[in-house]
């Protein structure tokens, strides 16, 4: 067995000759590896990569003629060699192997890294800046990583003559060693490289194209199945291919030795005398199979299809349903079946391996608004009922329909909040309503729910809304920041009924970010980056946000930041605004993350950290329990999407922020996306009920319905909530607990 190098490692950055200085420097270099207090995985060395960036204010990058590198006091420069382009999600880069012969085994080892940036102009003279980094680690040996094999393909069906596209970049070593690529075709041609193309023969049946990748030390596989299209009967066409249900193929609960079944109905829509619509279908699962494997549909001829769940073991299962036709619209679409081994609840899709409820946003038609519902540890969901009621102003003056739970919330505008009210028209116009079921064909006016612009949670007994602007009126129309929103606490009982709600504070226009702490309604926080305008006139600055503490019991409010976005040292007056686009907390409310638009991801409290150079639109993030962040997002590649879960303690970017294209993840989950695009919709993070010492990550994604509408329903679109587990440490390790349920959800939160 080849052995690793296990680093055990403290970091300290070299001190510049003056704090501000360096501070506008760091950037032009940050290390990916080893990793400050953590595990420097190589075999038999140690691998050290350094990425290259560009400083924030000059706006320069680094001459990489300048760069120096020493190992306990010996140059090492020429060990250094470039990264591949695009290498770590990067344009430049560089990595190095140190040998054990140049390293002191169980005893301190030095690493001094530096380069200058190009030359820029200050005021007459071009100067440069310097950026240091210094690692102090000691080396252990322990076992070598395996590498990671992923491979996808820019399609399911193989067509002669033309080029199939394969894809390996989603492969990954947990020890950052360089990987080789070989592929194997499936018919007999063989190729190499991380990405490459192969174009095919006729075929029959299936094919199976493999990936090994290799470390040096040891190798790992992927494979992919291609399917060719059915062949037509002579003088016959193609049809056209609808696959449809009347939901998701969501099969819950099943107990072990049992069955459950779902059907959905593949139809050809092609009215054409001589149209035929040849289909071949298969599934990919444990416990899953179908019924028929095979139709031949004439003209708008339709068949249903069995799928059917046996589980032999207890726990999640999912399954890919991959459906290949003779077909002119499309000739692959694929989708995906749920399951759960064991016994659940009715209506449940299983447990969600969590220890306490999670809350999430969906559309409710029937009660006209974004719903906020509860989905318990057993899996079961229940109304959360975010409803209030609405001021009444004498007159219809100003304030009224504002969002109220009593009279004092309608006070600022002279009016009140009834409970009830008559409805405005329908079959029941006139008469007493509380709800608007009580008024078919109208509404009741003294109710509606408070659509969440965020919400989040804490303790399973409560949860914190934050709504939409226009659920306020401000009577100061004076002021130069309009309070239009409402932060309210809701109570719940053990069943999921309500016991209390609170309006806690009216939040100013355009706040649309909070993060609850974990600690009792008596004694926790909720955080909000609270949005204002700026008039100065001798300010460039025209709006900020502040970070502000509000007490769950009281709605008392403490200003933490006056500007939030002054952690990343920008300038109160002279630069422009950088707003955030999320928050997290931990539970303690300890520690407080922030996504900035520009900035990227910063430790906020208890001091300025910067995680990540630049966060992707919708992307987010959570606080796992040991305080790391957790970010997740969705790559595709190909009809694959994958859901990625990253896991970044703070030693790993103490020389600086990392690229998010430089991260591995800590796990990933493959799904079909038809060639679409993957995003993912919520992250939260709660204690595993299995091991309270690990984090148990929820993920809802779902996938575009780009080049599959009119052929796949919108029911069977690939969506759900992935569940992943984390322990707790310096090791950024999780890995994939499997999916939980084919329903996406919104503003996912513990």
């Amino acid at each position: 067995m080849r052995r690793t190098l296990l680093l055990v490692l403290s970091l300290a950055l070299l001190a510049g000759p003056a704090e501000a200085r360096r501070a506008k420097f760091d950037e032009l270099m940050q290390i990916l590896t080893p990793t400050h207090k953590g595990v420097g995985a190589a075999h038999p060395h140690v691998n050290v990569i350094v990425l290259f960036g560009r400083t924030t204010k000059e706006g320069v990058g680094p001459d990489l003629a300048t760069f120096q590198a020493k190992l306990n006091g010996q140059d090492v420069t020429s060990l250094f060699v470039p990264l591949e382009p695009g290498e770590f999600g990067v344009q430049s880069g560089m990595r190095a192997v140190l040998e054990p012969a140049r390293l002191k085994l169980g005893a301190k080892n030095q690493l001094k890294l530096s380069v200058r940036s190009n030359p820029f102009p200050m005021g007459k003279r071009m100067r440069s800046g310097r950026d240091k980094d210094r690692i102090k680690f000691t080396v252990e040996e322990t076992e070598n990583q395996l590498p990671v094999a992923v491979a996808s393909a820019d399609t399911d069906t193989v067509f002669p003559g033309l080029p199939v596209a394969f894809d390996g970049g989603g492969s990954t070593d947990p020890d950052f060693d360089p990987l080789t690529y070989t592929w194997d075709f499936g018919d007999g041609e063989m190729g190499s490289g991380e990405r490459t193309e192969h174009t095919y023969g006729p075929i029959s049946g299936d094919l199976l194209a493999r990936l090994t990748v290799s470390d040096g030390s040891a190798d790992a596989e992927a494979s992919i199945v291609l399917q060719g299209e059915p062949d037509l009967d002579e003088g016959r066409t193609k049809g056209l291919l609808q696959v449809t249900a009347d939901g998701p193929l969501e099969l819950g609960a099943v107990a072990v030795g049992a069955t459950g079944r779902r059907e959905f109905t593949v139809t050809n829509l092609d009215a054409t005398e001589t149209s035929q619509l040849k289909v071949r279908l298969e599934v990919r699962g444990d416990g899953f199979t179908l019924e028929p494997e095979s139709l031949d549909l004439g003209p708008e001829e339709s068949a249903p299809v069995t799928v059917t769940f046996a589980p032999t073991a207890e726990g999640h299962a999912h399954a890919k349903i991959a459906i290949v036709a003779s077909a002119s619209n499309r000739a692959a679409v694929s989708t995906i079946a749920h399951g759960y081994g064991g016994a659940a609840p009715a209506g449940s899709s299983g447990p969600t391996l969590a220890d306490r409820t999670a809350f999430y946003a969906q559309l409710d038609i029937s009660r006209r608004g974004l719903a906020v519902f509860g989905l318990r540890p057993d899996g079961t969901r229940f109304f959360a009922d975010n409803s209030v009621h609405t001021c009444v102003v004498p007159g219809g003056g100003t304030g009224t329909g504002d969002a109220c739970v009593t009279n004092a919330d309608c006070a600022a505008h002279g009016g009140y909040c009834p409970p009830a009210s008559t409805c405005r028209g329908g079959a029941n116009a006139g008469q007493p309503c509380t709800t608007h079921d009580d008024c078919p064909g109208s509404d009741c006016p003294s109710f509606m729910l408070l659509d969440p612009e965020e919400i989040c949670s804490g303790t399973d007994g409560s949860y914190v809304i934050l709504s939409e602007e226009g659920s306020f009126t401000d009577p100061n129309f004076n002021a130069e920041t309009e309070r239009a929103a409402t932060l309210m606490r809701v109570d719940l009982a053990p069943d999921g009924t309500v016991t209390g709600r609170q309006i806690l504070d009216r939040p100013t226009e355009e706040t649309t970010n909070l993060a609850c702490d974990g600690l009792s309604v008596a004694n926790g926080r909720v955080f909000i980056a609270e949005y204002f305008n700026v008039d100065l006139a001798t300010c460039f600055r025209t709006e900020k946000e502040r970070l502000t503490t509000v007490r769950k019991a009281t709605g008392a409010k403490q200003v933490l930041l006056d500007r939030l976005d002054s952690v990343q040292g920008i300038d109160a007056c002279n630069d422009i605004e950088d707003s955030s686009s999320a928050l997290a907390s931990s539970r303690d409310g300890s520690i407080v993350y922030a996504t900035f638009d520009v900035g990227g991801s910063w430790r906020v409290r208890p001091s300025p950290l910067a995680f990540l150079t630049f966060v992707p639109d919708g992307e987010v993030l959570e606080v796992h329990p040991d305080g790391s962040l957790l970010y997740a997002n969705a790559t595709d590649s190909g009809t694959e999407g994958r859901v990625n879960v990253y896991k970044i303690s703070a030693g790993r970017v103490a020389t600086g922020p990392l690229p998010v294209g430089s991260l591995v993840p800590c796990a990933t989950l493959t799904v079909p996306n038809n060639g679409g695009r993957t995003f993912v919709q919520g992250l939260a993070a709660a204690s595993s009920a299995s091991n309270p010492d690990d984090a148990l990550i929820l993920v809802s994604f779902l996938t575009s319905a780009s080049g599959v509408s009119g052929v796949l329903g919108g029911e069977l679109r690939v969506r759900g909530v992935a569940a992943f587990v984390s322990p707790p440490g310096a090791s950024d390790t999780c890995s994939v607990a499997g999916l939980i349920s084919l329903e996406p959800v919104e503003q996912l939160t513990f």
